[in-house]
């Protein structure tokens, strides 16, 4: 779990190899001011799968649970902990037929948003512009997608790309 000084927390999830190489480093924001992590487990494919709450409301709270796939979550490439480009879970997901993809760049460059379907091509490219730092959200809407792409009821992979890097991937189901 990570707090700030907004009084802000989520979900940090680092990965480590045998030899205690980060593989890979993930963090949850639920859209709301407190994310907390409780509960870390493997499962028998080594799937990490992370349990907590999220508060929706001055008292509610919702259980939070995230399995992160060995198989599809797409990131073997160093992190550098003074890079903070994160790519977070769409919302909500699943979705039909319209979804935000949120996202926080460390330094401004040419932003890429790109969908591709559960073999891996791309669909289509959403974004494809110069931003700057900061935090940014993207709408993608299937019913409005000005290439006149057909998207059907299943499972897409969207990812982040800052100036042709990869910043991260993540998976999202459309339900017709």
């Amino acid at each position: 779990m990570t707090d700030s000084t907004d009084g802000i927390s989520d979900y940090l999830t680092m990965k480590y190899d045998l030899t205690g190489n980060i593989k890979w480093i993930r963090k949850y924001n639920g859209y709301s001011l407190v994310d907390r992590s409780t509960c870390l487990s493997l499962d028998n494919n080594s799937n990490v799968i992370i349990s907590g709450f999220t508060q929706n409301s001055f008292n509610g709270f919702w259980i939070t649970t995230i399995k992160y796939s060995q198989l599809t979550e797409i990131s073997d490439h160093d992190y550098n902990f003074k890079n903070n480009s994160i790519l977070f879970q769409n919302y909500p997901n699943p979705f039909n037929p319209s979804t935000s993809i949120k996202y926080n760049l460390s330094s401004s460059g040419i932003v890429s948003v790109k969908i591709y379907d559960i073999a891996g091509k791309e669909i289509i490219n959403l974004l494809n512009e110069f931003q700057i730092s900061g935090s940014h959200t993207i709408n993608f809407d299937n019913d409005k997608t000005g290439n006149k792409v057909n998207f059907s009821s299943g499972i897409y992979f969207y990812s982040l790309l800052l100036n042709g890097n990869i910043i991260g991937t993540k998976r999202m189901f459309l339900i017709k």
